[in-house]
């Protein structure tokens, strides 16, 4: 748990400064500037960490490093349009919409996916989300009195 609150500050850092890069140079550099930096300090990290793996371990893990690259593909592709969305309106609008998509969507794939299971209060809580962000698109198209 004590994880998932140490993530907030630095996404909120990562949101801050794509959000400023974004509206100043090119979407596709800000977005590699970004991913480049990441991989650099984890690669650097795994290396401190647990050294080189062996033969036997990448054998067995083969799918497992596969998944990892699905998901790097998906990061990268996620701050692309991230950054695309920052460039064309403000956090108020996009973070609320894009973190509460993933939010209903990463809930219901995992259910689908890995069998997780979503119970009554949970359920209640992702469609306080789907309202939520209803009520910001509301806001957003709504004219400004």
């Amino acid at each position: 748990m004590v994880y998932i609150f140490l993530a907030l500050i630095p996404y909120v850092v990562f949101v801050l400064a794509n959000r400023y890069a974004s509206q100043r140079i090119d979407v596709a550099m800000v977005v590699a500037i970004v991913n480049i930096v990441a991989t650099i300090v984890l690669v650097g990290l795994v290396a401190v960490k647990s050294g080189k793996p062996t033969a036997e371990h990448l054998n067995t893990h083969m799918m497992s490093y596969i998944a990892a690259a699905i998901g790097g593909l998906g990061i990268a592709a996620y701050s692309f349009f991230l950054a695309k969305a920052f460039a064309m309106t403000n956090v108020a609008i996009v973070l609320p919409l894009v973190l509460g998509g993933i939010i209903v969507l990463g809930s219901l794939a995992a259910y689908v996916v890995f069998r997780e299971k979503i119970n009554v209060l949970q359920l209640a809580g992702l469609v306080v989300v789907v309202i939520g962000m209803g009520i910001i698109v509301f806001a957003k198209l709504r004219p400004a009195v």
